[in-house]
C-alpha cells in the first residue's frame, strides 16, 4: 500500500510526532510511505527511515509560490494542487492528513477529485463542522468524537 501522510507543519509537535511514528510503523509493516513536508525539523527527523519524503513547497502556510502571494488562510490553492499531483503521481492507495487545515487542502485536491481516501487525525481539542464528511476521522478525545458524530461525520474513531 501506498500511503501519503501530510502533517500540518514541519515544526516538530504533539501532531508532527505521532504522524512520524505512524509513518514508522506502517513502512515497518512493508509500506511504501511518503511524507509530504516543508523541509525542517520534522523532516530531518526521518533520517535513515526509508520513509521517502517529498517536498512541500513554502505554499504549506497559505501563501501561493506560483503567484507570489503571501497570506495565511487555508486551505492554499498551491498545497491543494501539490497533494493531489503528489497522490496521482506517487499511485496514492490513502492520504493521512494532520489537524483540520490539511484535511481540507487534501479533501479538495486528492480524496474529492482524485478519489483518494482521506483519513485525518485531528489532535487539537476543537475541530471544524465543515471538514469533509467522506473522510475518516480521528480525534484525541472522547468528547470530540461524540461532537463529530452528532455532527453527521459517519467515520470516527477515537
Amino acid at each position: 500500500m501506498n500511503i501519503l501522510v501530510c502533517p500540518n507543519t514541519s515544526i516538530v509537535s504533539g501532531a508532527s510526532l505521532v504522524a512520524l511514528d505512524l509513518a514508522a510503523a506502517m513502512h515497518e509493516r512493508g509500506h511504501r510511505v511518503i511524507v509530504l513536508a516543508p523541509p525542517g525539523a520534522l523532516v530531518d527527523q526521518l533520517g535513515s527511515s526509508g520513509i521517502e519524503w517529498i517536498e512541500m513547497p513554502a505554499g504549506d502556510d497559505g501563501s501561493d509560490p506560483e503567484v507570489g502571494e503571501r497570506r495565511t488562510l487555508w486551505p492554499s490553492p498551491a498545497s491543494i494542487r501539490r497533494i493531489r499531483r503528489v497522490a496521482a503521481a506517487e499511485q496514492v492507495d490513502v492520504v493521512h492528513t494532520y489537524e483540520w487545515p490539511r484535511c481540507l487542502e487534501a479533501g479538495y485536491g486528492a480524496h474529492l477529485v482524485g478519489a483518494v481516501p482521506l483519513v485525518s487525525s485531528i489532535l487539537a481539542v476543537r475541530a471544524p463542522k465543515f471538514l469533509p464528511k467522506t473522510a475518516h476521522i480521528i480525534v484525541g478525545t472522547k468528547e470530540l468524537a461524540d461532537l463529530m458524530s452528532r455532527r453527521g461525520f459517519p467515520a470516527v474513531t477515537l
